[in-house]
């Protein structure tokens, strides 16, 4: 499960460069222009040298965060199906269910926020 999840977190590549080289003959239609493109491609210059690293910090971070969820959530809910063999027994009864139940609540917590996270970065 853990082959999804990328060694490294590296900054996003514009594949639409090519089409914008290929755009450059268009100067004066749908309002774009050299000026326009100079502009732009000095905000893209700063944007670039600001925010590269802080990208690149918060996307290990997130990364390192995942992973760890993505570990833990079947580890917990495979405790609670071991710790269910012992609600039957009178000697470890009452606490088998009350660490079930809690156990099996910070899993389903781990998991729904795993999957929500990862939805939310598509």
């Amino acid at each position: 499960m853990l082959e999804k999840f990328s060694m490294n977190v590296e900054p996003i590549v514009w594949w639409l460069q090519q089409r914008c080289r290929q755009a450059k003959g268009l100067d004066g239609k749908k309002g774009w222009n050299g000026k326009l493109e100079k502009e732009m491609r000095e905000k893209i210059g700063v944007i670039r040298k600001k925010d590269k690293a802080n990208y690149l910090r918060l996307g290990g971070k997130a990364l390192k965060l995942n992973k760890f969820l993505a570990i833990n959530g079947p580890v917990l809910t495979g405790l609670v199906t071991l710790g269910s063999s012992f609600v039957g027994s009178p000697e470890h009864g009452s606490w088998a269910v009350v660490l079930g139940v809690v156990i099996y609540a910070l899993a389903s917590v781990i998991n729904a926020f795993e999957h929500g996270q990862q939805v939310g970065m598509i």
